[in-house]
């Protein structure tokens, strides 16, 4: 076995009884029988590491070929599979954290299936991306948190309550054969996402809201209510 292989077994045997935070590096190499010096060859801190060893052993795993609630649904099952250890592993939001690999991963999925171009893209519509995908980690990790308690197709159905699609539909109103974006509210229903747009202080603020109340309607989980507004 090589020696990336081996830390990241290392990593993952001490996931499944530590968080993220309470790792050091030289639990790492003393695990493995080597040293700080062959570790830095290899990886940039501990979560370089935590990101590789998740990236080989559950990530390739993931379903990112098909639409964005397959991506969710794979994701979730294997997440829910190794609990203690995703859990132990989004414990941190450092910039190259596993749990900042993954905000990023499903804003990726989210501008393929909106057709928004990532590179091209506006504020208003890198704003409105990247918030909804810190809400799906975030709801994500409150699961893992709770122990998977709700199972996985009823988090599925919390998570795709607001469809990603409406966020490009919401925020744009085709004008002329051109997207233009506007002030806009939409009217709140039980299937509807609220996307509002203005502008505060010189900067483009977007505010995504769902109107969604209760656990459960007609037989089906239903997302709660939140808002989110640009940093």
């Amino acid at each position: 076995m090589n020696m990336k292989k081996l830390f990241e077994q290392s990593m993952w045997d001490l996931l499944e009884r530590k968080s993220i935070g309470n790792i050091t590096v030289n639990m790492l190499v003393e695990q493995v029988g080597s040293c700080k010096g062959t570790f830095y060859k290899y990886y940039l801190d501990k979560f370089d590491l935590c990101c590789a060893c998740l990236k080989n052993r559950l990530y390739d795993g993931i379903n990112t070929d098909g639409g964005f609630e397959e991506f969710c649904a794979s994701a979730l099952d294997l997440f829910r599979q190794n609990a203690t250890v995703v859990r132990h592993a989004f414990d941190s939001d450092e910039i190259n954290s596993v749990r900042h690999y993954h905000e990023q991963l499903t804003a990726e999925m989210l501008y393929s299936v909106t057709g928004i171009d990532a590179d091209g893209a506006t504020n208003a519509e890198r704003v409105c991306v990247e918030s909804y995908a810190r809400n799906v980690t975030t709801m994500t990790v409150d699961w893992l948190c709770r122990n998977c308690k709700e199972s996985a197709a009823d988090l599925l159905s919390y998570i795709t309550a607001v469809a990603p699609h409406q966020i490009s539909e919401r925020i744009y109103e085709k004008t002329g054969g051109g997207a233009l974006l506007k002030n806009k509210s939409a009217a709140r229903a039980a299937d509807s996402a609220v996307i509002l747009t203005g502008v505060r202080d010189g900067q483009e603020v977007v505010y995504v809201t769902a109107d969604y109340v209760g656990d459960k309607q007609d037989g089906k989980a239903v997302c709660i209510g939140y808002t989110v507004a640009a940093r």
